[in-house]
């Protein structure tokens, strides 16, 4: 049983979570006798987290740590130290001495329209072309997470389909929509739907899905996948998305795939719609998209 609940975590978080546990063996060990068994005394925690920061990681790295040993924890049933006085006193106490400084930068429309005038420069079929074309525009536009039509694992359950997206009214017109229904996302799975409106030629992502779908074909699957049907690759839509960066003279040391929902965020927040539009947008729970909204020249 624990085993399938520890499946639960993305590859990715499980990684993570062991890195953190053999951390704390090793304070363990160099600092105490005895061996290391759950549950942890809130002590123990605390002098590890401590020694952390002491030792210059960053308040996020510490916090991740934090959870998971906590998520140890709550899996075996024990009382979750991590929520202790203590505990929580120091986290914030670390977070308030080296503040985190999210360094990326959003994709705007202006950049988003330069990305796309250069792929016919950095793509070499035209059925990767109308990808990333209909890719980098829907990106934007639906505040998509790379994590939504991309994948790192095997696991691509989360990966947007074709049976998503439904063009309302097509063509490009005032009554032209895209109707893309999230199942599954990062802050939970009730379904959620996201209207996209037509946006003017030859940067509309109405357009651009209907030609990409036209070369991709109806097969069920990933919504945005390569000509055999695969989803597409995190590591390969970084490379064409910096290859694009460099072609616009940007730097992908700020631009990351995040950079889309960010922009999007951003547009958001500096066209006037309310915080609960904005979250409603990117499918937060919480106001932490507050985090993300920047100020830029030209949207």
């Amino acid at each position: 049983m624990t085993e399938l609940l520890t499946s639960a975590l993305a590859p990715s978080t499980r990684c993570s979570y062991k890195r953190a546990w053999q951390a704390l063996q090793s304070f363990h060990l160099k600092h105490y006798t005895g061996i290391l068994t759950l549950p942890v005394s809130e002590s123990l925690i605390a002098m590890f987290l401590t020694d952390m920061h002491m030792n210059g990681f960053a308040a996020n790295t510490i916090t991740t740590t934090a959870s998971a040993i906590s998520y140890l924890h709550k899996l075996q049933g024990y009382k979750n130290l991590t929520d202790s006085f203590v505990v929580k006193k120091l986290l914030s106490a670390m977070r308030k001495q080296t503040p985190t400084i999210d360094r990326r930068l959003p994709i705007s429309r202006s950049i988003l329209h330069a990305l796309v005038d250069s792929l016919p420069y950095i793509v070499n079929s035209g059925y990767n072309h109308r990808l990333f074309k209909a890719l980098f525009l829907f990106m934007l536009y639906a505040c998509t997470r790379i994590g939504e039509v991309t994948f790192t694992t095997n696991n691509v359950s989360h990966i947007l389909q074709l049976h998503d997206i439904a063009i309302l009214h097509p063509g490009c017109s005032a009554d032209s929509s895209l109707k893309v229904t999230f199942t599954k996302y990062k802050h939970g799975y009730a379904p959620q739907v996201v209207i996209i409106g037509c946006q003017r030629v030859p940067y509309c992502p109405i357009a651009a899905i209907s030609t990409f779908i036209s070369v991709r074909g109806q097969k069920p699957g990933p919504l945005f996948c390569m000509p055999d049907q695969q989803p597409i690759k995190r590591d390969y839509f970084m490379l064409k998305f910096n290859a694009g960066l460099h072609f616009c003279g940007l730097s992908p040391q700020y631009y990351k795939g995040h950079s889309f929902c960010i922009g999007a965020a951003s547009e958001a927040a500096s066209s006037g719609l309310c915080d609960a539009q904005i979250r409603s947008l990117g499918r937060w729970k919480s106001d932490a998209f507050k985090l993300y909204t920047r100020q830029h020249a030209q949207f």
